[in-house]
């Protein structure tokens, strides 16, 4: 692995010197105030200017991988890191075949990660609706053409982490031409598993008689996480259900600051903070009953692998991997249009639902997720594509 920030000894994780690594973190730091300065705050400064501008020095990158000969380089998350043109470097440094990993948009446009309803990447990315500077815009035409000069030279498989994204890859006017295909992002079947139950609800001192209904974001501020629907849904779910199934709900929130508790909600509650520790993390997935997923523009999230591994259900909107991992009534809830009555109502179908029936669905998450988005499912696919490439 060729990394921007190293945090491991790992000798087979390579990065930049550390006055590189230190050099860049400033860079970005001063080039995001100036932008500001000048530009103002209308736009997202990070992802419009920052966006895979390479802020490791090409002789130092190249010094790293000097000796690496893969069967494969697959690139995974670039952006504020490596440019196009020193992904073209890497290319040429290595003559391996080259897979583009997508985990959002970022690499289909001219800058942004989520392109909402613009499709102006499907053409050039020449009048970005994001902002109203004409310097911006001609900032962010100019890397879609180079970004489309660049990944012509590489000539990169395209592989999507869901069929969200393969979608806008077949659309994009920079990868529609290049060659496709989608592997899901593996997820650890120890840590995450069905097996911890008991002992996870019992770690939050949940009784078998609470429905746990979970959420959780890093900030519900971000307006793709779609929190506001949620809200709203919880407050319209009391009238669809009876005074003994509301007693039995329980809400499980994870996340920044406690958006909930003043809303006088008529479900029992409990909210962490953030958890950042894998091991205390999982539990919270393998304690509830459902995890809701309200995200409005999301190639993702993550969050959907973890909770089909760990075996719990999933209400989502029809939206990134939910299209592919939450099949209705199987192992989950897919609503098809982004609307709070109809998110409700999901909601009410699964509470309503008798025991035996949710812990039926709990099989189901688990069966599906084992064979389409393990970590063993994940590596083998991509050696199978560097075998096939190996090949041509």
């Amino acid at each position: 692995m060729f990394v921007g920030n190293k945090t491991t000894d790992d000798p087979t994780v390579l990065a930049p010197r550390k006055i590189f690594q230190s050099m860049r973190f400033a860079l970005e730091k001063i080039f995001s105030l100036i932008s500001k300065k000048i530009f103002g705050l209308e736009i997202q400064v990070s992802r419009i200017f920052k966006a895979n501008l390479g802020f490791i020095p090409t002789a130092e990158m190249l010094k790293n991988i000097r000796n690496v000969k893969p069967d494969l380089v697959i690139i995974y998350y670039v952006a504020d890191f490596l440019s196009e043109r020193q992904l073209y470097e890497i290319k040429k440094s290595t003559n391996s075949p080259v897979a583009f990993y997508l985990m959002d948009m970022g690499m289909l446009t001219g800058s942004c990660h989520y392109a909402w309803d613009c499709t102006g990447y499907k053409s050039g990315c020449s009048d970005c609706p994001m902002t109203s500077s004409s310097i911006i815009k001609r900032n962010i035409s100019t890397k879609w053409k180079s970004r489309k000069h660049h990944y012509q030279a590489i000539n990169p498989v395209i592989v999507s982490g869901s069929e969200q994204l393969s979608k806008q890859a077949e659309q994009s006017g920079l990868t529609k031409y290049l060659e496709q295909t989608k592997i899901l992002m593996g997820v650890n079947s120890d840590v995450y598993s069905p097996a911890n139950r008991e002992v996870a609800r019992e770690f939050f001192s949940f009784t078998d008689n609470h429905i746990v209904l979970y959420f959780g974001a890093q900030s519900v501020n971000d307006r793709r996480k779609g929190f506001t629907y949620f809200l709203e849904a919880l407050k319209i779910l009391p009238e669809m259900i009876s005074p003994e199934v509301l007693s039995r709900i329980l809400l499980f929130t994870i996340g920044a600051g406690n958006p909930i508790k003043d809303h006088n909600l008529p479900f029992k509650h409990i909210h962490l903070p953030f958890i950042s520790d894998q091991n205390k993390f999982s539990k919270t997935y393998a304690a509830a009953d459902a995890f809701v997923c309200t995200s409005v523009e999301d190639s993702g999230p993550m969050m959907v692998n973890e909770s089909l591994m760990s075996g719990t259900p999933i209400i989502s909107f029809d939206v990134g991997v939910a299209k592919d991992l939450v099949i209705p009534e199987k192992t989950g809830y897919k609503v098809p249009t982004i609307n709070s009555y109809e998110l409700a109502a999901a909601l009410a179908n699964f509470v309503n639902l008798p025991d035996a029936k949710r812990a039926e669905m709990r099989t189901n998450c688990r069966e599906l997720a084992m064979q389409v988005c393990s970590m063993e499912r994940q590596v083998l696919s991509f050696q199978d594509l560097a075998a096939r490439l190996a090949s041509t």
